[in-house]
């Protein structure tokens, strides 16, 4: 397991292994912006020498909590 830890302003990029949808991207990986917010990052193989690009923001899967607020203001 690597120990690189993405700092603020990088992004990592990695080749698709197992690409299996023709519309699906070559290359994916993350972007981390300034504030550490992480993005998604997608790219598509144009040409020899070009890429086309997207960027998201990258899932965050939400965590339910039970708690109930009981202060409701009426």
């Amino acid at each position: 397991m690597s120990t690189y830890q993405q700092r603020p302003g990088d992004i990592s990029v990695f080749k698709e292994k197992t690409k299996t949808n023709p519309k699906a991207p070559d290359w994916r990986g993350t972007y981390t912006d300034q504030d550490g917010i992480k993005w998604e990052v997608s790219f598509w193989e144009k040409s020899g020498t070009m890429l086309a690009g997207s960027i998201k923001p990258a899932f965050v899967k939400r965590v339910p909590t039970n708690k109930l607020d009981d202060e409701i203001p009426f």
